[in-house]
């Protein structure tokens, strides 16, 4: 009788609910994106001038992990006390 008690939810309803945020979530990404791209022309202008080359990530396949482990600082951790 559970299924009975339940109000049917169509998908255009759930997408006429979210719809002003979809348009938003739009509009924002072009707005980003428009931003990166200056970002990135800036990046190239600078390191231009410092005839440097643009770093883009590894040449090659990183296969360890790139953020090691801290080693243990053996310290007892107290957030009641300052």
């Amino acid at each position: 009788m559970k299924s009975k008690d339940k109000k049917k939810v169509t998908a255009k309803m759930r997408k006429c609910t979210y719809f002003d945020l979809f348009q938003r979530m739009l509009a924002v990404k072009k707005i980003v994106y428009r931003h990166h791209r200056r970002m990135l022309r800036l990046y190239e202008a600078a390191c231009e001038e410092d005839n440097e080359e643009p770093y883009w990530g590894p040449e090659d396949e990183v296969a360890d992990d790139v953020v090691n482990d801290a080693d243990d600082t053996n310290e007892v951790l107290r957030d009641d006390e300052f």
